[in-house]
């Protein structure tokens, strides 16, 4: 049989949030067949006009053809473009593009986005998420405590942060909870949540963090607080079948995008916000946990890929 394997380049921007994502995409396409995965450093604006020029040389000519090309985040977006000019391949982009959409052959575009589907649109719900190990069986009584910060769409209220954190950690003593913030939460903030683990849980810091760690924890977790405004581990956490509660902050703009996506999956059972469970809303697991990254990897392959796909489907086992 003829390597059937999918050559993918990526181009890493730096950003966590949307490399998290490319992984989800590769892992995801990776159960369907084999890859073969190539990260590719971004092209600066001459290198990008050369390519359009029609030079065929560096930084591309040691690579092998692309089968597929995959960008997120608006650093990538041209570099992509070029990639595909000077070598080929079907582009896909996450998340919805400052550019003309017809210039990509998918936009996996978030639902709260607002972009109707088409032949280049692919409506999301959310932000995908790494598909989860069928072997990996939450562990009861491990709870997730993940914090962010003040963003674009929020704004930061650290007092009322501190005592829905507390709430939890005193009504729910019987789960051994791991409370960690991110990049953007405010320093204040961190240091505040690392006294308030000493007595009743464990704090991991991102500095100290390993890679993978996340994950991890997503894997082992039985129940997920997250800050509501980090909405990409909103669905992180949906997506690995955990119950997830909503820590509240607040808004910068009423009824923004970001705000919305979240409102939806508190209206659909998909999550409870803090204000809801302490007023007796039990913290449970989604009716239907989120597998957007292997649905749109397996509308890629079925799309442009179909030749001899069920040989190498790896079928997940329901947890």
């Amino acid at each position: 049989m003829a390597d059937s394997r999918l050559t993918v380049w990526h181009f890493p921007d730096g950003t966590a949030g949307h490399e998290r994502q490319v992984s989800a995409l590769i892992d995801a396409l990776a159960l369907v067949r084999p890859l073969d995965p190539h990260a590719v450093p971004l092209l600066g604006p001459w290198q990008v006009l050369r390519q359009f020029a029609g030079a065929r040389t560096a930084p591309f000519a040691a690579l092998p053809t692309p089968d597929l090309l995959i960008v997120a985040g608006r650093r990538t977006h041209w570099s992509g473009l070029a990639a595909r000019r000077a070598r080929g391949g079907r582009l896909v982009v996450l998340m919805r593009p400052g550019l003309p959409l017809t210039w990509f052959d998918l936009c996996l575009v978030p639902r709260h986005d607002n972009v109707p589907p088409s032949q280049h649109v692919m409506v999301t719900t959310g932000a995908l998420a790494r598909p989860r190990p069928a072997s990996a069986i939450p562990r009861e009584n491990a709870g997730l405590i993940l914090v962010g910060g003040p963003s674009r769409h929020f704004s930061w209220d650290e007092t009322a942060l501190l005592h829905q954190v507390h709430a939890i950690l005193e009504d729910d003593q019987k789960r051994a909870f791991t409370i960690a913030d991110s990049r953007r939460t405010p320093d204040s903030t961190s240091r505040a949540l690392e006294r308030l683990a000493r007595a009743h849980a464990t704090f991991v810091s991102h500095r100290g963090s390993a890679p993978g760690w996340l994950d991890q924890q997503y894997d082992r977790c039985d129940a997920v607080w997250v800050t509501r405004d980090s909405v990409s581990m909103v669905f992180e956490a949906l997506s690995s079948g955990a119950a997830v509660g909503l820590l509240d902050v607040p808004g910068r703009r009423p009824a923004g995008r970001m705000l919305r996506a979240t409102e939806e999956l508190v209206a659909t059972g998909s999550m409870v916000t803090f204000a809801a469970w302490r007023s007796g809303s039990p913290l449970r697991p989604p009716p239907h946990p989120l597998r957007e990254a292997e649905r749109c990897a397996t509308e890629i392959i079925s799309r442009w890929f179909p030749s001899d796909t069920a040989a190498y489907f790896k079928p997940r086992v329901a947890s």
